[in-house]
């Protein structure tokens, strides 16, 4: 138990010293595990409560059924090439009065006894774009583990579910989670990408958010102008589109503020293109479509991109891949 202390005091001091800390991949990140997952069943406390949902894990302990205390690990990928990829984490202490709120919460309730998901009838664990909350009970010397998939978009007349939910919520809010995962975002450094599992964001150097911000009036004028802009070509491609052949590129297409096209691109490499006969035939009839076109009508103040893209019938359709 004086060595879990010790463990836990050093790795606390040490984050809360020198802030976000970084753990390679190397055995699927065990330098990070190592901190946000000490050993419980060798921690020495008589009650343990470890709560992981998305990028977080919350460890709260005590050594009675009253006075909790615990902190939490708000991790991410950083880094986009496989080989260079690490995590970034943040340790966090939380307050005592909160952790006990929690602690004794649980254990009255005994909440470490709700059904697991596979004894919940019409449970349904097959969705695949929302996280799962995973528990881990030390009540005396026993280890218990409950995994809950996707319980936020169960139906609460299940059994359990709406104590589920509601715990979710209450240890969100009393641990106040949202607001120390934004001071560990608000620290991440700038010019990096980083993964929480299911989202990926950039963030930005404090140049590029100054310019982004310098930019926001010019976004807000031209999201006003987008459906119209894009009913615009859709109409005009629907009534002057002639199929010519196959066509499997995709372009992206620069206009100027008049709505003519001044310049006609593709992700394709050179040297992959250069000799590709379908590619210029198609690039070729991309420009032939739009050299009438303009919207000279809307008098925009700014141009403009669009993706063109073609459907499996040869119909070529647009994409806005601007973020407003």
């Amino acid at each position: 138990m004086k060595i879990f202390y010790a463990f836990l005091f050093a790795t606390l001091s040490l984050c809360a010293q020198t802030g976000i800390k970084t753990a390679s991949l190397d055995n699927n990140g065990k330098a990070l595990w190592d901190v946000a997952k000490p050993d419980i069943a060798a921690s020495g406390y008589k009650y343990y409560i470890r709560y992981e949902y998305g990028y977080r894990v919350v460890n709260l302990y005590a050594n009675d059924s009253l006075n909790f205390e615990g902190f939490v690990v708000h991790y991410l990928r950083e880094g986009t090439d496989e080989k260079n990829q690490k995590y970034v984490y943040d340790v966090a202490q939380l307050p005592k009065e909160n952790c006990s709120t929690i602690g004794q919460k649980f254990l009255s309730e005994k909440f470490y006894n709700l059904p697991v998901e596979d004894s919940i009838p019409g449970y349904n664990k097959w969705w695949f774009d929302c996280w799962s909350a995973d528990y881990v009970f030390k009540i005396n010397d026993k280890i218990i583990t409950k995994e809950y998939a996707c319980p936020k978009q169960q139906q609460d007349t299940l059994t359990g579910i709406k104590l589920l939910k509601e715990n979710l919520k209450l240890t969100d809010s009393i641990l106040q989670l949202k607001k120390i995962y934004n001071d560990f975002d608000s620290r991440l450094e700038g010019g990096k990408s980083y993964y929480d599992g299911y989202w990926g964001m950039y963030k930005f150097t404090p140049e590029q958010k100054a310019s982004w911000d310098k930019g926001k009036p010019r976004r807000a004028y031209m999201e006003s102008k987008k459906d119209t802009i894009d009913n615009a070509i859709e109409t005009y491609i629907t009534a002057h589109y002639k199929n010519e052949g196959d066509c499997y590129d995709d372009f992206t297409l620069e206009f100027n503020k008049k709505g003519r096209v001044i310049k006609i691109s593709t992700d394709t490499p050179f040297w992959e293109r250069l000799f590709d006969k379908d590619y210029h035939r198609c690039r070729r009839s991309v420009k032939k479509l739009f050299r009438k076109f303009n919207l000279k009508e809307l008098d925009l103040k700014y141009g403009f991109t669009r993706d063109l893209s073609f459907r499996l019938n040869d119909v070529p359709y647009i994409y806005d891949r601007t973020v407003y």
